[in-house]
């Protein structure tokens, strides 16, 4: 369940970087919530058009845009061309042609903007080609040739209670997803004895814990497996260790090497959207390999059915959990007013606003419009009263960028993001929804007849905790 869940809201991670990237695909939208004065005006009319993707060089344009869609089809019919065509090689090495294809027609193409400007080939690169990165960048901005990975750590090492039970149920789905992954590289490596898969699975939650306290002392965010490496696996048929191993070491050594790194970061964000959406689908084809054979027992379809339900429904509505969606404009904002759980239901100390108890008057003078000031108000021989205020807690958020709350209730902030951690999750909720189904609904005898079946050599119903992985 776990891999078919990851799949599927990866596709729409995919899309985004297709349409141009996935900041603005996410903020396409909200873009304009970000610039409401107080009052609900807009100051600067132009914040009102949708957020235009940067992530392709000099070519902004709003997401979905036709010449994004075109760099990314050339990449997605350049790999059918190949598999139309090519030798076995070229058909298992396809991902990297497809993406130099979508390279070489990003290179050679100019865009003309609206106003008549001609921008020249190689423009849809987000940093320009090599010679305009290293031969004609301005002083200062060059990257250094070499880059030690650990060189920029600052930070101390420390501990915060609030984000234990988070990261512990974060670790528990990331486990869940790690049994799936060598689960299906099993499978395409012909390996079905189950000795052997329980014990590659138990050797890669442990190399998952292990990489993650390194990840840490380097200064990296924790890691685990990635799912969309069964997509590679499936479309290459490629599932040699050495082939890991390899690409293990070629991805650290050029790692050290910030020039290779800045030229494989100026391709276009549509071609590695053509390359990834691919590789992202392929993790749902490889989830839906192993659900097949358990949908044929009625206990199993069932709980499946409730487990995608919810997962896939996350994937696609992330707002049904929390208010700010995937949005960035505004979306703190959001999540602190709005939602399943708001923000607002943990915070221990608001920030707080003057409201007027009786509003500033001038009396003495003919009616105006509008309160003068007390300048005014002398000048003109009225007599100004001053407003009677108040200071009250401000619980609504509004255009303080997030910044809501004072000081938050430690207990209850740390249950609260642990619980919107795992369902706004598709993989981590839909995951949970299936292994407490497991655990309440009994098999039944029919349940018990199927087993015996097999399907492709294979036993047709494998023990119902593969739906878990």
């Amino acid at each position: 369940m776990a891999i078919f869940m990851i799949g599927g809201a990866l596709i729409s991670s995919g899309m985004k970087y297709l349409g141009g990237g996935v900041f603005c695909g996410q903020n396409v939208q909200s873009k304009v919530s970000a610039f409401l004065t107080v009052g609900g005006t807009v100051p600067d009319p132009g914040s009102t058009s949708p957020h235009l993707c940067n992530e392709s060089g000099e070519v902004q344009l709003v997401f979905g845009a036709p010449e994004y869609w075109g760099l990314a089809l050339s990449v997605i019919f350049m790999g059918v061309f190949i598999q139309i065509v090519g030798s076995p090689f070229l058909k298992s090495t396809f991902l990297f042609w497809s993406m130099m294809f979508g390279v070489t027609i990003a290179g050679v193409c100019s865009y003309t903007r609206p106003d008549g400007t001609v921008l020249t080939p190689g423009t849809y690169f987000r940093t320009g080609l090599f010679d305009r990165l290293y031969v004609n960048a301005p002083a200062g901005t060059n990257p250094p040739i070499f880059s030690f990975f650990w060189s920029q750590i600052a930070f101390v090492p420390g501990f915060d209670i609030r984000y234990f039970l988070p990261c512990l149920l974060c670790s528990y789905i990331t486990t869940a997803e790690t049994i799936g992954d060598v689960l299906m590289t099993s499978r395409y490596s012909k390996v079905f004895d189950e000795e052997e898969i329980a014990r590659r699975q138990q050797g890669g939650i442990m190399a998952d814990g292990f990489n993650s306290i390194v990840a840490c002392l380097v200064g990296s965010p924790p890691n685990t497996t990635f799912s969309q490496n069964n997509g590679i696996i499936a479309l290459t048929r490629c599932a040699s260790r050495s082939a890991g191993f390899g690409c293990a070491f070629w991805l650290i050594l050029i790692g050290l090497f910030s020039p290779i790194g800045v030229m494989m970061s100026s391709i276009p964000m549509p071609i590695v959207g053509g390359v990834i959406l691919q590789c992202f689908t392929m993790v749902a084809v490889a989830g839906m390999q192993i659900l097949g054979p358990l949908v044929s027992v009625r206990r199993n379809a069932f709980i499946i059915m409730v487990g995608v339900a919810f997962g896939l429904g996350v994937a696609m509505e992330p707002q049904v959990m929390s208010a700010n969606g995937v949005s960035s404009f505004n979306g703190k904002n959001l999540d602190f007013n709005f939602g399943l759980w708001p923000g607002k239901m943990v915070c221990d100390v608001f920030p707080t606003k003057t409201v007027d108890i009786t509003p500033a008057s001038c009396t003495g003078i003919v009616a105006l419009s509008m309160t003068p000031t007390s300048t005014d108000c002398l000048a003109l021989g009225g007599t100004y009263t001053a407003a009677n205020t108040t200071t009250v807690p401000d619980t609504d958020c509004t255009n303080f960028n997030g910044r809501c709350c004072v000081r938050y209730k430690d207990g209850p902030k740390a249950v609260r993001t642990a619980l919107l951690v795992v369902i706004k999750s598709p993989y981590g909720l839909a995951v949970l929804v299936t292994i407490l189904l497991h655990n309440l609904i009994p098999e039944e005898k029919d349940d018990e007849d199927v087993k015996g079946t097999t399907t492709g050599g294979e036993v047709a119903t494998v023990a119902t905790e593969s739906a878990a992985a």
